[in-house]
């Protein structure tokens, strides 16, 4: 995938268009097959994992490798389906922020909680994911839901990756453009915003159809709070209660990815995805340094085929940092 990255930029901008439209039996085909996705995701702000009881941990940085086998549950109405995607395999890694003795504990709690839950996906027939539940894991009170919710963001990043909308006239040489596409979101338990704007350019090669992706856009990690406030002079009580909204941070983001699509059937075999950003100038913390990135690949698996994913375990970012972990490794595309 390495090569596709560098080669498409030339094929997409060689593209001669074509006039010959290419037509699926069943757009939702993808939904009938089993992946790998890998990923790896840099918080901002963290992720805050919890135990089952009494602990949790502060992740900063987080791979997962995962195996996922996925069918097509209930035909909904407007062309969409409900489809149950059920976790075979997984593994984390992960950078805390503070390293604590428990850390490990948590991470292999998170894993067990995972391996073998069931997502719960409503797609569409362009390509899109538009909702993603975590089924199976039982909650009974508020820290419960709260330590659920959190595994429910780390698998939202496995599998909005699949989001990728395609034009209703698909041929050689298309382009179109997508606004605020659900892969460009960032985890947040509150709902997150901005506004993005992705490009694509297909273009077939060798008997593939590979569609380039380039975007950009501005992402916030949480909408605010509405609150009132005070203002003196008015009032029965010499004050008067307007609404205040709490400024948040503002991350502008790039993407670019490649994704490689079997010109007969229409799924997606391969897809490399990359978005990286940092802290407007306007944000609270922009003195922090703070920095946000998604990155990974996704590929279908052959019949049969069960790759290793590794152990979970919490690395160290640095040889002279804390901990038994091994040197945190990060994930190349």
């Amino acid at each position: 995938m390495i090569l596709l990255l560098a080669a498409t930029a030339t094929w997409a901008s060689e593209a001669v268009p074509s006039e010959e439209l290419i037509v699926w039996a069943d757009p939702f085909a993808r939904w009938e097959r089993r992946w790998h996705v890998q990923t790896e995701v840099d918080f901002a702000p963290m992720l805050l994992l919890l135990a089952e009881r009494n602990h949790a941990t502060q992740v900063d940085r987080l791979q997962v490798s995962a195996v996922l086998d996925c069918s097509k549950d209930i035909e909904l109405l407007g062309h969409h389906w409900e489809v149950n995607c059920v976790v075979e395999d997984l593994s984390l890694v992960a950078l805390v922020q503070r390293p604590g003795s428990h850390d490990l504990d948590v991470l292999q709690q998170a894993d067990a909680a995972l391996t073998g839950a069931r997502l719960q996906l409503q797609v569409t027939a362009e390509g899109g994911v538009a909702n993603v539940d975590l089924e199976g894991i039982g909650t009974r009170n508020s820290r419960d839901r709260q330590r659920v919710e959190a595994l429910r963001q780390v698998l939202s990043r496995v599998i909005l990756p699949f989001h990728l909308g395609l034009p209703q006239a698909i041929y050689d040489g298309a382009r179109w453009q997508e606004y605020n596409s659900r892969l460009m979101t960032m985890p947040s338990s509150f709902g997150s915003g901005g506004s993005t704007r992705l490009a694509h350019f297909l273009d077939a090669h060798d008997g593939m159809l590979l569609v380039q992706t380039i975007g950009e856009g501005t992402l916030l990690p949480t909408m605010g709070v509405d609150s009132m406030s005070a203002e003196p002079g008015t009032g029965p009580d010499g004050g008067m209660f307007i609404p205040r909204g709490e400024h948040v941070d503002a991350y502008e983001v790039a993407m670019h990815g490649v994704a490689v699509f079997d010109r007969d059937t229409g799924i997606m075999t391969e897809r490399v995805w990359s978005i990286d950003g940092g802290l407007s100038a306007g944000s609270p913390n922009r003195l922090r340094g703070l920095q946000y990135a998604h990155r990974g690949r996704l590929r279908l698996l052959g019949q049969g085929e069960s790759p290793d994913l590794g152990a979970t375990l919490v690395a160290r970012p640095a040889p002279d940092a804390p901990g038994q972990g091994p040197l945190y490794q990060p994930m190349e595309l």
